[in-house]
């Protein structure tokens, strides 16, 4: 079952519940900035799944000015089944053939894939705006990919964040 969560007790917990995962990041400052009121023009409905212990999310933000973005991501990459996806996927569904039109943002290949995959006959996933993907990738997996020739297929790249910035934003 999917969990929404509402109310500002739900909202803080599900701010509890994403703390500490790097793949949960957008999921976690959506959550923070409606808490706070950061966007008034952008109302956010939160969902995660499974009910009891959500390790996949979903953030529907409805912006007055632009089309609605959905961000969606797991507490891991990893041990996350393909039958999770797809249950999680298809009780998402609903809410997502309530928007016309969306840009979405979703954190982990296995999640991306299964989305397009299943959802290729209600939307149209060909805009290189429309579906984006970023991956985060641990230092030593960093330094086998330096190493070999990748080609990229349009529109990605590689992106090397700046260890600093943490720093630069405290100040």
């Amino acid at each position: 079952m999917l969990r929404s969560f509402v109310t500002a007790s739900e909202l803080s917990e599900a701010f509890d519940l994403t703390t500490g995962s790097p793949y949960l990041l957008p999921i976690h400052y959506s959550i923070r900035h409606e808490l706070q009121g950061v966007f008034p023009e952008a109302k956010c409905s939160i969902f995660g799944y499974p009910y009891h212990n959500p390790q996949m999310w979903m953030i529907i933000r409805r912006n007055q000015f632009t089309r609605p973005h959905v961000f969606m991501a797991s507490r891991t990459q990893l041990f996350i089944t393909e039958s999770d996806i797809d249950a999680f996927l298809m009780l998402t569904l609903p809410y997502l053939l309530e928007l016309s039109e969306f840009s979405a943002r979703i954190l982990g290949i296995q999640l991306s894939t299964r989305m397009s995959e299943l959802f290729s006959s209600h939307f149209d996933f060909s805009a290189p705006s429309y579906l984006s993907n970023y991956f985060l990738i641990s230092e030593t997996k960093q330094r086998l990919i330096s190493k070999m020739t990748i080609q990229l297929a349009e529109g990605y790249e590689f992106t090397e964040l700046d260890p600093d910035v943490r720093l630069k934003t405290k100040r």
